[in-house]
């Protein structure tokens, strides 16, 4: 018969899993009755009693993300921990969605919200660079950084270097996410690149002309 300390255990553990039940919402939102603090011991409990258990890694990130602030950079390494011990897993997918999205999100707040004037000069290199290729070769060029993306991009490290089979240099990740925007705009100039970077584009483009 399992002992009572057990049986805590497992009830404790429970009651976390359907709390977090409704924290993970088609849209990755969190929402526990708009109120996230009261959440966030309980989940730091569950996780610390169940290190490798997806509900309670994910339930304690999304309650992170919520509370925003450093809160939310805590959140991403979490989301990190999913995605390293569940990498083809459902949980995984759902980390490495919430991880990107908050990697989009901390864009911008490197220049308090301001244009990335670094990301206007490297959209202006592609958008020359693109001029002069086959637009095969553009589709592959997007096509191998989106995959490369799914396991997150160091936007606002310049000192990490990825290289690409489909284009000679070595690049950051703020680099490639403005190659990717310009790629995808100009095959379809109303599609979402999913990069916040619109406001960079259309710089790029009026210092394009003459």
């Amino acid at each position: 018969m399992p002992s009572n300390s057990r049986l805590s255990r497992r009830k404790f553990l429970a009651g976390a899993a359907a709390a977090a039940t409704p924290l993970i919402l088609p849209e990755g939102v969190l929402a526990r009755n708009g109120k996230p603090q009261d959440a966030l011991p309980l989940f730091r409990q569950a996780a610390s009693i169940a290190p490798k258990d997806p509900g309670c890694l994910l339930g304690l990130a999304q309650c992170l993300e919520q509370l925003g602030g450093e809160h939310a950079r805590e959140a991403g390494t979490v989301y990190e921990r999913i995605l390293h011990h569940f990498p083809d897993q459902p949980p995984g997918e759902i980390a490495r969605q919430a991880r990107n999205r908050l990697s989009n999100e901390d864009l911008h707040q490197t220049v308090d919200g301001a244009i990335r004037m670094d990301a206007v000069m490297y959209m202006r290199g592609a958008l020359d660079d693109f001029a002069r290729l086959p637009r095969e070769t553009v589709g592959r060029i997007v096509l191998e950084i989106a995959t490369l993306g799914q396991d997150g991009l160091k936007i606002n490290e310049p000192s990490v270097r990825y290289t690409l089979k489909s284009k000679p240099g070595d690049y950051s990740g703020l680099h490639l996410l403005a190659m990717m925007h310009v790629g995808v705009k100009l095959f379809d100039p109303d599609a979402d690149s999913g990069s916040r970077l619109d406001r960079e584009y259309a710089v790029a483009l009026a210092m394009k002309k003459p």
